[in-house]
């Protein structure tokens, strides 16, 4: 996303980062500087790099005009509503948030943000997809017929874990493996399923209001994945 951005005009810079972990920053700024089309728009000096739970409270307050929201889902809703509060565009990445409250205060940023006539992207990339836009655009143009029913299937396989070290609480240990824990990424229909989920809700022009489903652990069943399931089946109506 961060490339992308940078990419998008010839103006666009990356002046700061944040990240709870100096490890994590400091990786993510390698590996941009190493991305020859976007190298020379990189100038996060050490003062602009900012670790710790509050480094997301200090990169607003320096001053930044655009924001890239990549951090695990949970923070989502409070990150947004800093950025809006403070006058920053803002890119978020999927999904919104992880569960009733904060989608109900990222609604309010949103809103909020529109009042003050900045930008908030959504990480939904398929959206921006010519192939998913063609796709969408036949399929309301009625090339298979009406749209009564819709399935969307995803199939992974593993993912990253990193395993506990001695020094480490169990914060630290949560958000080394955020993925694994609901109260930071909301689990798989939330974290991933949502772009498919996104493309249905595209093609029918509508969104669902009620939802019935299942899931369990048959794969991931060790502590060390957190609680999160490793299949789920829903039905939304």
């Amino acid at each position: 996303a961060c490339s992308q951005a940078l990419q998008a005009d010839p103006g666009a810079r990356l002046v700061a980062m944040a990240d709870v972990f100096s490890d994590r920053l400091e990786g993510s700024l390698e590996r941009i500087k190493a991305i020859p089309a976007v190298s020379d728009k990189v100038e996060v000096p050490p003062a602009k790099r900012f670790v710790g739970f509050d480094a997301f409270d200090k990169l607003i307050d320096s001053g930044v005009d655009v924001v890239l929201l990549a951090t695990p889902p949970h923070f989502r809703p409070a990150h947004l509503k800093k950025a809006v509060d403070a006058g920053v565009h803002v890119f978020a990445e999927k999904p919104a948030a992880v569960d009733s409250p904060g989608v109900r205060s990222v609604l309010a940023s949103c809103k909020k943000a529109k009042k003050k006539s900045l930008s908030v992207v959504s990480g939904l990339c398929l959206r921006h997809s010519l192939g998913f836009q063609e796709l969408v655009k036949r399929l309301r143009a009625g090339a298979i017929g009406d749209l009564l029913t819709l399935q969307a299937n995803d199939y992974r396989g593993s993912i990253w874990y990193k395993e506990r070290q001695p020094d480490w609480t169990d914060m630290h240990y949560q958000m080394r493996n955020w993925y694994y824990q609901t109260w930071l990424s909301g689990d798989f229909n939330v974290e991933q399923h949502i772009h498919f989920l996104d493309v249905c809700s595209w093609a029918k022009r509508t969104y669902p209001v009620k939802a019935i489903g299942m899931g369990g652990r048959q794969v991931r069943t060790d502590k060390k994945f957190g609680n999160v399931f490793d299949h789920h089946s829903v039905v939304y109506e």
